[in-house]
């Protein structure tokens, strides 16, 4: 009989992978992806025997689940329990992963933003939610643009809103949307 809760947690893996894991190469893509998102390591054959891809009687560990859960957006395997039973895993989430949220930085303050493997873009925040781009390599932003941000979360998409460029009429533009943003620091000026 197949664990529910289990079976709950290998689903989430799969979306944030964004692929079912049906053949090695699907393994292997998970590893790495697991591996660069949380620093920590599985076995490719404990992924496997997780999903049942082949036969076993051993059930997973708790560190192996903890990092499954953690790759899926949770502190770990208790985290992802208790959310389970309470009923709050649905297709809303709680962000648990590192957040920059406009209203606690200073004018003046930078954020470096990274997603994909080379897209990077450098803005200060200017007041009120609002930032201008300082540096941009390879995104469809560029030095210069103004834009409306509520918050930058890791692992999740860029959203900016009231997108402005000289010439342009303002837009709303979201980025890193298959993976997310992959580093984010907050450049603190002092003044």
């Amino acid at each position: 009989m197949k664990n529910e809760k289990i079976e709950t947690l290998k689903g989430m893996v799969e979306e944030r992978a964004g692929r079912k894991l049906k053949t090695p190469t699907d393994f292997n893509f998970l590893l790495g992806e697991i591996n660069r998102t949380t620093k920590e390591l599985l076995s490719l054959s404990t992924l496997k025997r997780i999903w049942e891809y082949v036969p076993s009687d051993h059930q997973p560990s708790a560190s192996t689940l903890s990092i499954l859960s953690r790759y899926a957006g949770f502190t770990g395997w208790d985290d992802f329990s208790n959310s389970f039973e309470c009923g709050m895993l649905d297709d809303s989430e709680f962000l648990f992963d590192k957040q920059v949220v406009p209203g606690k930085l200073k004018e003046g303050d930078e954020v470096e933003l990274r997603w994909e493997s080379n897209r990077r873009c450098r803005v200060v925040y200017i007041g009120d939610e609002h930032f201008r781009v300082l540096e941009a390599e390879n995104s469809k932003l560029e030095p210069g643009d103004t834009f409306q941000a509520t918050l930058f979360g890791l692992h999740h998409p860029l959203f900016l809103t009231d997108l402005r460029r000289e010439g342009c009429r303002p837009r709303t533009y979201v980025a890193a949307k298959r993976k997310g943003i992959t580093e984010l620091r907050v450049l603190v000026t002092f003044k």
